[in-house]
């Protein structure tokens, strides 16, 4: 049972790979159409300066002021990095509490994702998200997959459990594993897993790099 979790969290960390490569028929179309309009470099300048909006997946637009005011007393930094693989960079924008990406598609500057700045972006795109709680102490570690959209398209979530009570010393280690797909309800979920299993997943994650992010402020 060990080596079968196991084998599914390989299958998600390799599948992490393909979700960002693997729509290259798509990456091409956008880089056509961005071709034929300013360059992406130059609408994230727009932005950045304030000459653009961007817009969210709901349809509802934004500019660099809106999300000022959000970070406010906090400075906005920005970055470039690739996320999605198709050798286009992404425009990743740091508030102190959330990294909000977007992206170019089709001449226009949309909403990629959204993360908590404590998370880290990794060298493939991806992210690892950590999250600590109390009432009872647990600590959360999730691996988040993306499509070449943007869009969450499964995770892993390896936690802890401290045990605070007299007669209980030891923690409780559980793995979550979450695929946006309704044909992979078969997959269990919510299982106890040993502090081996937790400490290899989470060693694989590590193994994937941290991206290597220029913050620069926004001026």
């Amino acid at each position: 049972m060990k080596r079968f979790f196991a084998f599914i969290f390989a299958i998600l960390v390799a599948f992490s790979f393909s979700a960002c490569n693997g729509n290259s028929q798509e990456a091409n179309s956008d880089v056509t159409e961005n071709s034929a309009n300013n360059s992406v470099e130059e609408i994230y300048n727009d932005f950045l300066s304030g000459k653009i909006t961007a817009v969210y997946t709901d349809g509802s637009e934004v500019d660099i002021n809106d999300l000022t005011k959000m970070a406010n007393p906090h400075p906005l930094t920005y970055a470039l990095f690739d996320r999605n693989g198709d050798s286009i960079p992404e425009l990743c924008i740091n508030n102190k509490v959330e990294v909000i990406t977007f992206w170019v598609q089709n001449g226009k500057l949309k909403f990629w994702c959204v993360e908590s700045s404590d998370s880290k972006i990794l060298s493939n795109g991806n992210c690892l998200a950590t999250h600590f709680g109390g009432a009872p102490n647990h600590a959360d570690y999730s691996y988040l997959v993306y499509s070449y959209t943007g869009n969450q398209v499964c995770s892993v979530t390896v936690s802890v459990l401290t045990k605070n009570d007299v007669d209980i010393l030891e923690n409780i280690y559980t793995q979550n594993v979450n695929i946006h797909n309704e044909s992979a309800h078969a997959i269990p979920s919510h299982i106890e897993i040993t502090k081996e299993h937790f400490d290899s997943v989470l060693e694989s994650v590590e193994k994937i790099g941290e991206a290597k992010l220029a913050w620069e402020p926004i001026e």
